[in-house]
């Protein structure tokens, strides 16, 4: 799997935008990607920018994306990549959320800087 090939990021973005391919089979797509390249670029682009495309199917799968970026942060402490998708995440679908999301996720940061 070639990560950071942006000519093919962009031809998955045309087969969501003409519906030849599911939300959901693309968030596996790009999953199975980041399990092998949890750094990639231009992996973690495509996320935001289905998030920004798709925010209320990203905020029905809220678990699975923060379970995402903390498989990637638990590789690579300082991925910036993740950390970024991650507040992003939150600032796009904060009012589509359960109200008690961010006092868990701030729960959820605070344990993880005190390893």
């Amino acid at each position: 799997i070639s990560a950071d090939n942006y000519s093919a990021w962009n031809i998955r973005k045309h087969l969501l935008e003409h519906k030849l391919t599911t939300v959901e089979d693309e968030v596996k797509l790009i999953d199975l990607v980041l399990s092998k390249h949890p750094k990639s670029c231009e992996t973690w682009a495509h996320r935001r920018w289905m998030l920004h495309h798709y925010t209320e199917d990203f905020a029905r799968g809220w678990e699975r994306e923060i379970k995402i970026c903390v498989r990637s942060v638990e590789k690579y402490p300082k991925n910036y990549y993740a950390w970024t998708f991650r507040i992003r995440f939150i600032e796009d679908t904060l009012t589509l959320l359960p109200p008690s999301f961010l006092s868990e996720e701030m729960k959820r940061i605070d344990d993880w800087s005190r390893k």
